[in-house]
């Protein structure tokens, strides 16, 4: 009993004490206690990637592989590892059981071949070392074979044979091709080809194109026969392969009559290309059933927006196409009020027109408040020519219509009760830009319903955007619909995302070209790297159809009249710069239809350079086809002589102060010459050489603009809005002038510019007038005309009497009125002073200008001085020959003249006349007086003395006396 009440007491102790134990019961009746395994083990790491090389089998694997087990003792140690996949190639072994570290060993090296399998994926597991072993979970092993250069590139044929004709040199004219087993990039990528017969006329480029150096003459060398090899990125070399090239002696059969150069002559009528062109077979043309296709390929992509399109001005361009001219010009040629774009980077004139380059980085430009156009929401089109090449993943933006300004974002708050919303002042109501060569129209109207999603963002996926060419784009928004033309084709978006609308606010909006602003940052983002020219919004409209494709249409192309065609079909292309022509192989007929394919261009300056031509044709007798070598010419466009345009008119002119208050003509006589004076012809009967034809043109713009940099209040340049309306011109206005815009002839401009009226009703002493006219959007530019208007503060006297006659005058002095004969002098002599007050003024003026002072005023002054004292100066020498005496009222019927000085006697004693001597003793007094009345005396001057009967004043020969 006491036995069995001990050995109770011991299982308690050990249920108590052991409870986290396995008891183990042996045969022997022997128990043993171990740990219990409560934890499972676990991998560091989710995944392993690895790489294996081929030659050693050797993996290296990152990281290594470690397995952990929380628990203690020997349950806490690993003691194996699995691969979960038994097809792989591959074990891992234990390292330390301990650490728990692992290591991944190859099985069958002769299953490791990058060749076979270059990669493998399979999952492990680590197993710990208790009784009742525990396992972990599942980590990814990712093993890449790490290839080597063993194999060699090797040809897809056994040998290459090329036939070609003799007499020119060809070019890409066969390829051969070869490959490479090796699995990765490096290795199995072909670098290089090479002939490696020496002294063969043939080079290959690394695509393996094989091209001739020279004409090659079947009557020395009928077959070339060579040897080729390529090399693999690893310079690994292949066995060469035979390449024969046969040389077949040709017929003269093909096209004959065109020259390998045409020349065209600007503005010159349709050109023929071949007047004299014919079709010669070698084969018998009698054929059961025979058929041709010709065609004529007309290469232009070179030129500036694919072909040669008139150069002028947005507005110009919809004036010539009867376009709405609503339109906003963004990108304008620097100019009288529009000179935001002349710190933009140009191409120098390259493309013949004005087009601006943008860098991707800072280049961009804001568009003044005033050339923006309002309400862009409903309806308006945007329209653009654009060159722009493949990007990243970035954002471009063509323009961007958002906030001007809000809560300054760049600046830490520290009122927390303040909520900022970032969106609110970076908001882009409007924006054109290109994403992953995809356009996109973002446009956000605006609303309080929150919950009203509307169309918000179009997408249009082309390849256009990223093709390094240039393309017209026209968007047309008559919301909700919107319209992408390119090139005058119509797309669709492949995608409309819908938007919430933008809640009113009291910001500013702004406008910008190539970047987009950030009111809220004060910043710009996503810059546009590309080419843009003629960016322009039409506002409350849309582009219509018609004025698109006016737009757009080539002024180059090739022509040929239909209706005189015979026999054969003629398709032109809807670009003109193609010309198929299809029917029965008749030799004759077919020689007369391409005797009637010409070329024009009807850009009065086309862009020179050669137009590659390309005749290719494609015949068949009885159904066997006809080689017939395919002809290579090119059109040369003549540089045009470039007109000049010469404007002239008075230099000089002056005008009373007080006639600028109603307003004055400054241009009134001003002439405008444009000529272009072509080269010389000879005439072909008599050999002589013909004069020069002058041609007119016609001018899109003229310039206004004073010396000031900027005109004062009180100053104005207008044009009656009756007469730009009358030749569809328009006015920009600018700080210190206007420019005057739309095609028109010379006459009209020159109407227009005589019609500016100067206003001034504050007093310069002159001012400088520049004008200055353009043809072409600004390609050429006439000289600067410049007329300076003298601003006159005082009327010249036509008598200007001494001041003792002016006394005499107001006590109405009576004397003889001067003889017809001496008034006709005296008119002849006033006259000559005037001309020579003319002649004094232009001289000081051109010492003026020489000089470059700056005190109008002075010269004024003195040009009233030196009039004054001559104009006096004839007049006292009349008062010489003339004297008048009488005496009691009675008027003296003989006069007496002689050559002594004029003297007149006054009687002191009479009141009248002492009066008159009292009123010369003051004359200091009436002098100061008369410094404050200029104008009144002025007039006192200019009138003319009435001689008056009864007057008391006694004449003799001596000197003058009172």
């Amino acid at each position: 009993m006491a036995s069995a009440r001990a050995l109770l007491v011991v299982a308690v102790y050990l249920c108590v004490n052991c409870i986290n134990c396995d008891i183990e019961t042996t045969t022997a009746g022997n128990t043993s206690v171990h740990k219990i395994n409560s934890h499972r083990p676990y991998l560091e790491d989710v995944s392993y990637h690895g790489e294996i090389d081929e030659n050693t089998n050797s993996v290296n694997l990152h990281p290594h592989i470690f397995a952990k087990d929380d628990d203690d003792g020997v349950n806490g140690q690993i003691c194996t590892f699995h691969v979960l996949d038994e097809t792989v190639p591959f074990r891992i072994d234990l390292i330390d059981a301990v650490t728990g570290q692992g290591s991944i060993v190859v099985l069958d090296p002769e299953r490791i071949d990058c060749e076979r399998q270059p990669e493998w994926k399979f999952e492990i597991q680590a197993g710990d070392c208790g009784k009742t072993a525990r396992f972990s979970h599942k980590s990814t092993v990712h093993i890449v074979m790490a290839d080597i250069n063993d194999n060699k590139p090797y040809f897809n044929k056994i040998a290459y044979e090329a036939a070609v004709d003799e007499g020119e040199i060809l070019y890409n004219f066969t390829q051969v091709e070869a490959l490479d087993d090796d699995c990765s990039p490096q290795y199995s990528k072909i670098c290089e080809y090479e002939i490696i017969t020496p002294d063969v006329p043939f080079v290959i480029d690394n695509k393996g194109m094989i091209s001739s150096t020279k004409p090659l003459d079947p009557s020395n060398v009928a077959s070339h026969v060579f040897s080729v090899a390529a090399y693999d990125c690893g310079n690994k070399k292949s066995d060469a392969v035979t390449v024969t090239v046969t040389v077949n002696r040709l017929c003269t059969q093909g096209i004959k009559g065109i020259s390998k150069r045409i020349e065209y002559m600007p503005n010159s009528d349709n050109h023929i290309i071949g007047p004299k062109s014919f079709l010669e077979l070698c084969a018998p043309s009698e054929c059961n059933s025979s058929s041709v296709s010709m065609t004529f390929d007309l290469d232009t992509d070179h030129i500036v927006m694919g072909c040669d399109r008139d150069t002028y001005s947005v507005a110009a361009q919809r004036q010539m196409c009867n376009a709405p001219d609503e339109i906003v010009d963004l990108l304008p040629t620097p100019n009288v009020g529009e000179k935001w774009t002349e710190d933009l980077q140009t191409d120098d004139g390259h493309e013949n027109t004005q087009v601006y380059k943008f860098d991707g980085e800072d280049s961009h430009v804001s568009i003044p408040d005033k050339f923006v156009p309002k309400n862009l929401t409903s309806t308006f089109s945007i329209t653009t020519w654009m060159k722009h090449g493949p990007s990243k993943d970035v954002k471009e933006t063509i323009l961007c219509y958002s906030d001007a300004e809000g809560a300054d974002l760049t600046s830490n708050t520290t009122n927390d009760s303040a909520i900022i919303d970032i969106d609110s002042m970076n908001r882009h109501h409007l924006s054109l830009y290109i994403h992953n060569c995809r356009l996109v129209l973002l446009l956000r109207r605006q609303g309080d319903d929150n919950t009203d999603y509307t169309p918000a963002e179009w997408r249009w996926k082309l390849t256009e955007v990223c093709d390094k060419e240039w393309h017209h784009y026209v968007v047309n928004v008559n919301y909700p619909q919107v319209k992408l033309y390119v090139d005058g084709h119509h797309y669709e978006a492949h995608h409309v995302m819908n938007d919430r609308p933008l809640h009113p606010t009291a910001y500013a909006s702004t406008l910008t070209v190539a970047a987009a602003w950030e009111g809220g940052f004060r910043q710009y983002i996503d810059h546009f790297n590309g080419y843009l020219t003629g960016l322009a919004i039409l506002p409350g409209k849309t582009e219509s159809k018609e004025v698109i494709t006016c737009i757009v249409a080539c002024k180059e192309k090739l022509t040929i009249n239909k209706d005189t065609i015979p026999v054969h079909q003629v398709n032109v292309n809807k670009a003109g710069n193609r010309i198929t022509i299809t029917g029965p192989l008749d030799e004759s007929s077919l020689s007369y239809t391409m005797q009637q394919i010409g070329y024009i261009n009807e850009r009065q300056y086309p862009t020179p350079g050669q137009r590659p031509l390309t005749v290719t044709v494609k015949a068949t007798c009885d159904s066997q086809p006809i080689n017939i070598r395919k002809l290579q010419s090119y059109i040369m466009v003549v540089r045009p002589s470039e007109p000049t345009i010469e404007i002239s008119g008075s230099n000089h002119i002056a005008r009373m102060a007080s006639d600028l208050l109603t307003g004055i003509l400054p241009l009134s006589d001003i002439s405008i010459v444009t000529e272009l004076q072509e080269t010389a012809e000879i005439d072909e009967e008599t050999g002589e050489e013909l004069d020069p034809v002058d041609v007119a043109q016609k001018l899109d713009s003229c310039s206004v603009v004073t010396d000031s940099l900027m005109l004062s209040e009180h100053e104005s340049l207008t044009i009656s809005n009756e007469l730009l309306d009358q030749f569809n011109l328009r006015v920009i206005s600018s700080a210190n002038g206007l420019i005057v815009k739309g095609i028109q002839s010379i006459e009209n401009y020159e109407e227009v510019l005589h019609d500016v009226v100067y206003t001034n009703d504050k007093g310069h002493d002159y001012r400088i007038f520049t004008v200055r006219c353009t043809e072409l959007n600004g390609r050429y530019v006439s000289n600067e005309y410049m007329v300076q208007l003298t601003i006159l503060h005082k009327k010249l006297s036509k008598n200007p009497l001494p001041k003792i006659v002016t006394k005499l005058s107001r006590q109405n002095l009576q004397g003889p009125k001067l003889p017809a004969q001496m008034l006709k002098h005296k008119e002849h002599m006033f006259k000559a002073a005037s001309k020579t007050q003319g002649d004094l003024s232009q001289k000081l003026t051109k010492k003026y200008n020489a000089t470059g002072s700056s005190s109008g005023g002075i010269m004024t002054v003195l040009i009233v001085v030196c009039v004054g004292f001559l104009a006096f100066v004839v007049f006292l020498g009349l008062f010489r020959i003339y004297m008048v005496h009488r005496t009691g009222g009675e008027e003296k019927s003989d006069m007496e003249w002689d050559d002594m000085s004029l003297n007149i006697t006054i009687n002191p004693m009479d009141p009248e006349n002492a009066q008159a001597i009292e009123d010369t003793d003051s004359s200091d007094e009436e002098d100061e007086s008369a410094n404050n009345s200029e104008e009144s005396e002025a007039e006192e001057e200019e009138e003319i003395m009435e001689p008056v009967k009864g007057s008391p004043l006694e004449w003799d020969d001596g000197n003058l006396k009172m």
